[in-house]
């Protein structure tokens, strides 16, 4: 879909309030906001690929994903080429709230693909709803963010934090901050607590086109590359003034909440913190978030 901000205003505004940014939008293209906007807005695939690919790493969601159109779809090849391919990106149809629900003996082909019981009762609820109009793209595309938030975690299966997934890469929209994503938690104190003088280094495997969703999961469980360090996007110095530090705590106490988010319940900062913080980077907070999900996490990086 067509943004409803122009991307540029966002690019200045985020380098006004921090020259950091302005380094690294640079040296990375913001795929779900830069360039040209084809694809259409369709929220009951955005939504099941969400629905599918919870707790679960990214890759087995991609196979399972995959699986799953083929029930609708028998005629796409039974393996996706490997994560990193040369070949051609396979342009994947995918299947129509009714085709979901007049799917053949639906419940033990959902299972066959890969599906729990309970994501068959998620999407199979979800396709309920979109099929009998209680959700209609439309109707979700004119809400505000308040409106999709409450209208969205009524369905079973769906929370705050697949609500704001979706709308950053669903429906563009441009200030969101999912203050319960563990990776913009943890970055957000690291880009406070790095030199502001410095910009970041952007991580090798998002350089080399990785998804920022696809990076949290990989950061868990395998160790990053060691890459060249024009590859890694060495940190450059800052020529503009430094940022605008929004509290007294970020340099002398946002350091220490990295230390002690264990006393936290794994949490390094709550969602009041996390608004003050980011308060200057408003009306285009998704797109400074896209951003501290690119960031290495390496030593004495932010």
């Amino acid at each position: 879909p067509e943004l409803t901000f122009e991307y540029q205003d966002a690019k200045d505004h985020l380098t006004r309030v921090d020259p950091r940014f302005g380094v690294i939008m640079d040296q990375l293209p913001c795929k779900p906001f830069q360039g040209e906007q084809n694809e259409p807005f369709n929220p009951f695939k955005s939504l099941v690929t969400s629905l599918l690919g919870q707790q679960i790493s990214w890759l087995a969601a991609r196979s399972i994903t995959h699986k799953f159109t083929r029930l609708f779809f028998p005629h796409l090849p039974e393996k996706l080429p490997p994560p990193g391919s040369t070949e051609p990106k396979l342009e994947t149809p995918f299947p129509t709230p009714h085709q979901v629900l007049d799917l053949p003996d639906r419940t033990a082909a959902l299972r066959g693909a890969g599906l729990s019981g309970r994501k068959v009762e998620y999407v199979v609820e979800l396709a309920e709803r979109f099929a009998d109009g209680r959700l209609d793209a439309k109707k979700l595309w004119a809400m505000n963010d308040d409106e999709l938030m409450e209208t969205l975690v009524a369905v079973r299966g769906i929370g705050r934090w697949t609500v704001e997934m979706f709308l950053i890469f669903a429906a563009k929209r441009p200030d969101v901050l999912p203050c319960g994503d563990l990776g913009i938690q943890k970055n957000l104190c690291k880009w406070f607590s790095h030199d502001p003088a410095l910009a970041p280094s952007i991580h090798p495997r998002k350089l080399a086109g990785a998804s920022p969703t696809k990076l949290a999961t990989a950061a868990a469980t395998t160790e990053p590359e060691s890459p060249s360090k024009s590859q890694q996007g060495e940190a450059q110095t800052v020529n503009d003034s430094a940022a605008t530090v929004p509290s007294a705590r970020t340099h002398n106490g946002v350091v220490a909440l990295t230390d002690t988010n264990s006393s936290r319940g794994n949490i390094y900062m709550t969602p009041q913190e996390m608004e003050e913080m980011t308060a200057a980077w408003a009306p285009y907070r998704s797109i400074a978030c896209w951003y501290l999900w690119s960031l290495s996490d390496g030593t004495g990086d932010p």
